[in-house]
């Protein structure tokens, strides 16, 4: 799901040699952050500090990162040919195979090297290679799910959102010594249903250049209003009665207090603003549902409530901010704006009574 934080990410990390292949302005915020907040959240369910996992929840974030860069590089290079069909840009078009097998290699190795660390826990190592065998399910031939209508949808959103949060509550159950069926059950079907309304915007978003090309996704083998409906009245119902189990889980009054505050958020964004909120798709002027709660909202305020409880998770506090500070400093300005839009107009009705 893009945004102007995207952009800016994209743009400092063109700036790295070698680094654009990465795509990481496409996945960094979107992927990482929601998974993270899974490990925050579950630490706050289980009693411990974060800061105390900061070894499982390292290992956890190079597993999720060179997965996504593992991925986003398949994806160029297995769309190589569909992308010149459709003249789309395609990051890896007219590279080697030399360099193309060495740009696989490299997040692969990482990724094998963790895997290997974590041989002992059964239940993490095999979200962890559900999450490797969904990416490379989706873009590979002969099975390339991508072009194999709802399969895809499936496999991007397990690769994507369900394994690495399944991932990142695991790490942490393990890291306390506890088990809850339970909350792997919620956090499960959260993230599966987030996943679904991911996969469905960037397929809505490729419609046409999938079309040029022949590649029969899930959006373009049935209708972009029937993705749209499906999005609406039962993936995300889903999405946010599971979301609902997890903060009830939590039982805490400040999550529920920062809910309240993006509705509120949301409001003065299509009051002042002039956006609109979509589940899925693109319109002008349009922002993604619970996309910035996910990513900025629910994050920090997970860890206000840690930092209350342990002094010491303030230092995973300060780095979480850094690492995401393309996506929070533009969710601040955007807040600032609504804040003024609505004292302006407050003002305006105090001089005109």
């Amino acid at each position: 799901m893009k945004s102007d934080a995207a952009a800016a990410l994209r743009k400092r990390v063109i700036r790295v040699p070698g680094f654009r292949i990465l795509r990481m302005g496409e996945w960094w915020q979107f992927k990482i952050a929601p998974a993270l907040a899974v490990s925050y959240a579950t630490a706050i369910l289980t009693g411990v500090s974060i800061f105390s996992l900061w070894r499982v929840l390292l290992a956890l974030l190079l597993a999720l990162g060179s997965g996504a860069a593992f991925v986003s590089i398949l994806n160029d290079a297995c769309d190589r040919a569909d992308d010149a069909m459709a003249a789309k840009p395609n990051r890896l078009a007219g590279r080697s195979p030399v360099f193309i097998t060495v740009a696989l290699a490299i997040p692969a190795g990482l990724g094998m090297a963790i895997g290997c660390a974590w041989l002992g826990d059964s239940a993490l190592l095999t979200a962890y290679c559900g999450a490797w065998i969904a990416f490379a399910a989706y873009s590979l031939p002969p099975l390339r799910l991508k072009a194999r209508g709802l399969a895809g949808l499936f496999a991007d959103a397990a690769g994507a959102h369900l394994f690495p949060a399944l991932m990142a509550a695991l790490v942490v159950l393990n890291g306390a010594g506890r088990s809850d069926p339970a909350w792997i059950s919620a956090i499960g079907c959260w993230s599966f249903a987030y996943g679904l309304r991911g996969i469905m915007w960037h397929q809505l978003s490729d419609a046409e250049a999938d079309r040029a090309a022949g590649v029969q996704s899930f959006v373009v083998a049935t209708s972009p209003q029937a993705v749209k409906r499906l999005a609406r009245y039962l993936v995300f119902p889903v999405e946010c009665a599971a979301l609902g189990v997890v903060i009830w889980r939590l039982d805490e009054p400040f999550l529920f207090l920062t809910l309240i505050g993006y509705a509120l958020l949301v409001a003065g964004k299509m009051a002042y603003l002039g956006m609109r909120p979509v589940v899925v798709g693109i319109r002008e002027n349009y922002f993604i549902l619970m996309g910035e709660y996910y990513i900025v909202i629910l994050p920090l305020s997970l860890l206000s409530i840690a930092v209350v409880r342990h002094g010491a998770d303030v230092v995973v506090a300060g780095i979480d901010i850094a690492l995401f500070a393309v996506a929070i400093v533009p969710s601040i300005k955007g807040a600032k704006r609504v804040v003024l839009g609505c004292c302006s107009e407050i003002r305006y009705r105090l001089l005109h009574r």
